[in-house]
């Protein structure tokens, strides 16, 4: 078994990496929050983030994470043991369930959760979640914060998956998705 990057560039609807910072004094990102970091920049990126190896967009695509919006994607995948995100909230510890359907056309309810983008994992008291952190941020002041994405892994027991159905939370944003079997 091993990790497989699952490809959702066809449902991406929302900018939040940029290289250069936008300097147009239009709000950009999340709440103004831009991410802007040197080793974001390019087409695409792969990363490990507790572990887990995961393939998202880089600054040079027009959208580069997206809105749950009750969206599907197909994973396609037989015996898989875990599923992998990377993602944030945009306000608040939120979190909301996704619906996993097997090949069987089986339905299983599971929880998905992200801490707000610009929360440290330090202060959140959970061993559970990782995160990948941005170096330099601007918001629509011009002021600079750093800014985290988040990993949330959920454990399956050798499921059978043919996708899976993203909740409808506007705060919920995903960068990138993979699944641990084959």
């Amino acid at each position: 078994m091993k990790w497989h990057s699952i490809n959702i560039d066809r449902l991406l609807d929302h900018k939040i990496l940029f290289d250069p910072l936008p300097e147009d004094g239009e709000e950009h990102g999340v709440s103004g929050i831009c991410i802007n970091d040197g080793s974001l920049s390019g087409e695409k990126l792969n990363r490990e983030c507790g572990g887990v190896p995961f393939e998202f967009c880089g600054t040079s695509r027009e959208n580069d994470n997206l809105i749950c919006a009750y969206q599907h994607i197909e994973i396609g995948l037989n015996n898989v043991k875990r599923l992998a995100f990377l993602g944030f909230n945009e306000f608040g510890n939120y979190g909301d369930r996704l619906t996993v359907i097997g090949k069987d056309g089986s339905m299983h309810s599971e929880q998905l959760f992200f801490y707000g983008i610009n929360q440290s994992v330090e202060t959140l008291y959970s061993s559970e979640m990782n995160e990948l952190c941005s170096e330099a941020v601007k918001t629509t002041a011009n002021g600079y914060l750093d800014v985290s994405l988040y990993k949330c892994e959920i454990p399956l027991e050798g499921f059978d998956i043919e996708e899976i159905v993203l909740p409808d939370n506007i705060e919920m944003h995903i960068m990138a998705v993979s699944a641990y079997g084959g």
